[in-house]
C-alpha cells in the first residue's frame, strides 16, 4: 500500500505537454458529452447523467494510480507517459465505442440492465483513466507551473463546449466517438513527434501514426460497418437501413419511418410519418396536400384542440410544432396566424425540408411562421400578444448535453413559465395544455392521474398569485376516453384563460365534449372528476398539496421537475415498487436504477480512491522528514475535497438557470459551460500574479483571502443573476448571450486560482503527495455530481449554488494548513 515519495519538482514542461495536455482535455470533455447522448438513445435518459460520474471517476482514478507509482511516473518520463495514455485512450476509446453499441440493453429487468452498466462502466473507465494519468502527470509533476497547465487543462475543456455541437450534428452518435479517438491520437502524435525529452523516438511516432491512420479509416467508412452502427435501441433490435430520416444534434438523435395511420382514420389515408426523439417521443407528421385544410378532419373530434370551438380570427402560438400537427390544426380550424415554436433543428428539418412535400410545405401555408428556438422564450419576446398558447405533450424524455440533471426537467411547467405565457395573451386569450391522465382503468390502489393534478395545482397556484377571486371561473378541463388496452392511458386537456370564461363559451365547450364523446372534467359549473375536486376546493393549495400522497406542488424555474412526483421517501414504500403503472415507470424505476448506478460509482470511488489514498496517506506519515499534525493532514484534504464538491455544484446549477434565460439547451452549453471553463483557465493562468505567495505564510493568507473574497462574489453572482433573468428575459438573444458571459465570468475568473495556488503552495512541503490531493479533488466531484441531483430536488437549483458556494467558505476556514509547521518556521541552527 505504501507509495514512494513523489517525484522532485521538475524542470519547465516542454511545449509539446501543454499542447497535447489542452487535447486530451478536450477530447475528454467532448467524449463525456459524446457518452450523454448515446445514452440517452440506447437506454434511458436518465443514465446520460451517469456519463458524468463515470468521467470524473475514471479521471480521479487516474490520480490516484499516478499517486501510487511515483517510481514508474518520473518526471523525466512524463511526456513518454502522457504519450502512451493519450494513444491508449485513443484506442480504448475506439474499443468502448464498439462494446457500447453490441449490447442489448434490457430495461425489462432493473438487475441485468444494472449489470450490463457496471460492465459499461468498467469498460469507459479505461479510456478515461487514462486521460486522468496523463492530466493528473501534468498538473503535479510541474508544480512550478501548476497554474499555466492548469489553465491549459480548463481552456482545452473550454474548447469542447464549441466543437460539440457542429461535431456531433455533422458527424452523428458513432462516428463522433470515433472522432474524439481521434483526436486523442492526435495528442499522443504530438509528443511523438516533439520527441521530448531525448529526441525522436521512431516507434512512438509509427505507432502513433498507425493508430491515427486506423481510426480516420474506421471514421470514414463508418457507415458502411454494422458494428459502428446503432443496432440495439431501449432494448429492441433495430435496422439502420429501414430509417427514412437520421439526424444528430446536442438536443437529441431524431429519426422518421414510415407508419400506418392511426385508428379511425380513413381507409383512403396513407400512412403517416412518425418523428421519433431519442427513439421515445414521438410526433406525427400528417400526409397533407397543402391547400384543403378544411378536409382535416381529425382537427375537429381531437381532444387536444376544443380551444379553437372558443376563439376563431385567432393569433396562435403552437410550443413545440414537431411533425406539424397542431399547426396543420389551427389552420383546419381557419385561425389566420400561426407561430410554431421548435426547438430542435432536426425536427424542423424533417418537417419542412426531408418531408416538406408529404406535408404539404407548411412553410407555404398562409399566415404560417416556424420559429426555430426555444418556446418560452420566444413568446416572452414577441413584441405582439398571442390569443391562443397551445402545448401539446411536450416531453421528449431525453437528455441533452447541456441539462445538469436530466430528469425530466421542464421550464414550460412552471409558475414563472405561465406567468410569461397569461402575460403575453390578449384579455379574450386562454393557455391550452394537453398532458397525459396518468389513471388507467386497470391500475387498481395506484389509480393517481398525477400528471393532471399537477397541472391542475399549477393553473390555480398562477392564477392565485395572480389575483384571481375564483380559479375556478378561469379553468376548464376534458379528456378522451380510456382505450381498451389494459395499462393505456387518455389524454386531458386544460384550458386557462385570462379573464374568466364566459357562460356561453361554457356552453360551447360542454357542447364539444358531448358531441366529440369526449370525458367532461372541469369547467366553472362544475368538476365532474372526483379526483380532480380537492385540487380547486381545498382551502389551502399548499397544505393539500403537503399532504398528497404524491408531490402535486406548483413547480417552479428553481425546482423545475414537474414529471417527477416522488418525495425521496417514496422510494421506498413497496407499492410504488410493483408493476408498470406511470408512477412506476416514469418516476421510480429509472431513480431507482439511477440511483444504484451512481451509489456503485460513489462506492466505487471511495474503494479505488479515497480509501487506499487514506491508508497510503497514515503510512506516508511515518516516513515524512517534517511530520504534520493529524488536524493539519486533515484541513489540507478538506481544501481539496471542498474544492471538488463547490465547482460541479456551481457549475451545474449556473448551467440549468441559464437554460432558461438563454432560451436554448446549446446556448447554455456554449456560453455558460464554454465561458464558466474559460475564465477559470483565464484565472488559473493569472492566479500566481494576483495573489502573490512569496512565502508560506504568505500562501495561506492568500488562499484563505482568494476562497473568502469568491464565495462573496459567488453571493453576488447569484443575487445578479436573478436579477438580470427577470429584467432581460424578453432582450435579444444576443444580448441576453451578452449578459449571461458577463454575469459568470468573474466568479469563474476567480473560481479557476484556488486550486493552483494549493498545489503551488503544498509542494514547498517535502514529499508533498499532490497527486494524492488531485486524487481527492477528483473523487468527491464524484460525489458532487450525485449531490446535486438530490439537492436540486430537495433545495431548488438557488439552494444548491449557494452550498457550492458554502464549500469555498469551508476552504478558506481551513486554508491555514497551508503555512509552515512551528518546526517549518524555526530558524535554521548556528553554523559553529
Amino acid at each position: 500500500m505504501s507509495a514512494s515519495p513523489e517525484p522532485a519538482v521538475a524542470a519547465p514542461p516542454p511545449r509539446a505537454v501543454y499542447a497535447a495536455l489542452l487535447l486530451t482535455t478536450l477530447a475528454t470533455l467532448l467524449l463525456q458529452l459524446g457518452l450523454t447522448r448515446l445514452f440517452s438513445v440506447l437506454m434511458y435518459y436518465h443514465m446520460a447523467f451517469f456519463a458524468v460520474s463515470v468521467t470524473l471517476f475514471g479521471i480521479a482514478l487516474g490520480g490516484v494510480i499516478v499517486h501510487f507509482l511515483p517510481r514508474l511516473f518520473t518526471v523525466e518520463a512524463t511526456p513518454a507517459w502522457m504519450r502512451r495514455m493519450a494513444l491508449a485512450a485513443a484506442a480504448a476509446t475506439a474499443a468502448a465505442l464498439v462494446v457500447l453499441l453490441a449490447i442489448p440493453f434490457n430495461l425489462a429487468s432493473n438487475t441485468r440492465l444494472i449489470g450490463q452498466m457496471m460492465l459499461v462502466s468498467l469498460v469507459l473507465a479505461v479510456p478515461f483513466t487514462c486521460t486522468g494519468v496523463a492530466v493528473a502527470l501534468a498538473l503535479t509533476r510541474y508544480p512550478r507551473r501548476t497554474n499555466l497547465l492548469y489553465g491549459f487543462d480548463l481552456i482545452g475543456a473550454a474548447a469542447g463546449c464549441l466543437f460539440f455541437p457542429p461535431l456531433i450534428t455533422w458527424l452523428g452518435g458513432p462516428r463522433f466517438v470515433l472522432a474524439v479517438a481521434l483526436l486523442l491520437a492526435a495528442a499522443g502524435l504530438v509528443l511523438a513527434a516533439s520527441g521530448a525529452p531525448r529526441g525522436r523516438t521512431g516507434t512512438a511516432l509509427t505507432v502513433a501514426v498507425g493508430l491515427a491512420l486506423i481510426l480516420l479509416l474506421l471514421l470514414a467508412a463508418a457507415p458502411r460497418l454494422d458494428f459502428l452502427k446503432l443496432r440495439h435501441v431501449r432494448g429492441q433490435g433495430i435496422h439502420p437501413d429501414d430509417l427514412e430520416f437520421e439526424g444528430w444534434n446536442t438536443i437529441s438523435r431524431i429519426t422518421a419511418y414510415s407508419e400506418a395511420p392511426p385508428p379511425g382514420a380513413p381507409s383512403s389515408q396513407p400512412p403517416q410519418k412518425t418523428i421519433l426523439i431519442d427513439t421515445y417521443a414521438a410526433t406525427p407528421i400528417i400526409p397533407f396536400d397543402g391547400e384543403h385544410f378544411t378536409s382535416v378532419q381529425f382537427a375537429f373530434h381531437d381532444i387536444s384542440y376544443p380551444v379553437h370551438a372558443l376563439l376563431d380570427h385567432a393569433r396562435v402560438a403552437v410550443i413545440g410544432t414537431g411533425g406539424g400537427r397542431d399547426v396543420l390544426a389551427a389552420k383546419a380550424w381557419g385561425q389566420p396566424e400561426v407561430v410554431g415554436i421548435e426547438i430542435n433543428s432536426r425536427t424542423l428539418e424533417a418537417l419542412t425540408e426531408v418531408f416538406a412535400e408529404f406535408a404539404g410545405h407548411p412553410l407555404r401555408w398562409p399566415g404560417v411562421t416556424l420559429v426555430l428556438d426555444e418556446a418560452r422564450s420566444v413568446i416572452a419576446r414577441s413584441p405582439r400578444p398571442f390569443d391562443i398558447i397551445q402545448a401539446s405533450l411536450i416531453d421528449t424524455f431525453a437528455a441533452t448535453a447541456a441539462g445538469a440533471f436530466v430528469l425530466t426537467e421542464n421550464s414550460l411547467y412552471t409558475l414563472e413559465g405561465w406567468h410569461t405565457f397569461l402575460d403575453k395573451l390578449t384579455d379574450r386569450g386562454i393557455l391550452t395544455m394537453s398532458r397525459w391522465y396518468t389513471a388507467p382503468a386497470d391500475a387498481g390502489a395506484n389509480a393517481f392521474p398525477v400528471e393532471t393534478i399537477r397541472l391542475l395545482t399549477l393553473a390555480r397556484a398562477t392564477l392565485e398569485q395572480r389575483g384571481a377571486a375564483r380559479p375556478r371561473d378561469h379553468i376548464m378541463m376534458a379528456r378522451s376516453p380510456r382505450p381498451d388496452a389494459p395499462g393505456h392511458m387518455s389524454l386531458a386537456t386544460i384550458l386557462v384563460a385570462k379573464q374568466p370564461f364566459s357562460s356561453e363559451q361554457v356552453t360551447t365547450f360542454e357542447q364539444w365534449v358531448r358531441d366529440n364523446g369526449m370525458i367532461e372534467m372541469v369547467t366553472p359549473n362544475r368538476i365532474a372528476d372526483p379526483l380532480l375536486a380537492p385540487v380547486l376546493e381545498a382551502p389551502d393549495l399548499a397544505a393539500f398539496a403537503a399532504d398528497y400522497p404524491f408531490d402535486i406542488s406548483p413547480p417552479t424555474d428553481d425546482k423545475p421537475f414537474f414529471f417527477d412526483v416522488l418525495r425521496w421517501r417514496d422510494i421506498f414504500r413497496r407499492e410504488f415498487r410493483q408493476g408498470s403503472d406511470y408512477v412506476y415507470a416514469i418516476n421510480l424505476k429509472p431513480i431507482i436504477m439511477l440511483g444504484t448506478l451512481l451509489a456503485t460509482v460513489v462506492a466505487m470511488a471511495f474503494a479505488f480512491i479515497v480509501v487506499p489514498l487514506g491508508i497510503e496517506g497514515r503510512l506516508r506519515q511515518r516516513r515524512m522528514p517534517a511530520h504534520l499534525a493529524p488536524g493539519r493532514r486533515l484541513s489540507l484534504v478538506a481544501y481539496f475535497v471542498m474544492l471538488g464538491l463547490g465547482y460541479l455544484m456551481i457549475e451545474l446549477s449556473l448551467m440549468q438557470r441559464f437554460t432558461v434565460f438563454l432560451g436554448h439547451p446549446a446556448y447554455s452549453l456554449t456560453v455558460c459551460l464554454f465561458t464558466m471553463l474559460l475564465a477559470s483557465g483565464l484565472g488559473s493562468m493569472a492566479a500566481p500574479r494576483v495573489f502573490r505567495a512569496a512565502s508560506w505564510t504568505n500562501a495561506a493568507r492568500s488562499i484563505r483571502l482568494l476562497n473568502l473574497v469568491l464565495f462573496g462574489v459567488l453571493l453576488a453572482t447569484l443575487a445578479g443573476s436573478l436579477w438580470m433573468m427577470q429584467r432581460f428575459v424578453a432582450s435579444p438573444t444576443p444580448v441576453r448571450i451578452l449578459l449571461a458571459g458577463a454575469a459568470t465570468a468573474p466568479a469563474a475568473f476567480l473560481m479557476g486560482m484556488p486550486f493552483p495556488l494549493a498545489i503551488q503552495a503544498a509542494a514547498r512541503r517535502p514529499n508533498a503527495p499532490l497527486s494524492w490531493y488531485w486524487g481527492i479533488n477528483g473523487a468527491f466531484s464524484v460525489c458532487s455530481s450525485v449531490l446535486v441531483v438530490a439537492l436540486a430536488h430537495t433545495i431548488g437549483l438557488s439552494g444548491t449554488f449557494i452550498v457550492g458556494a458554502g464549500c469555498y467558505l469551508a476552504a478558506a476556514a481551513v486554508a491555514w494548513a497551508f503555512g509552515p509547521t512551528p518546526a517549518e518556521q524555526a530558524p535554521p541552527p548556528p553554523n559553529i
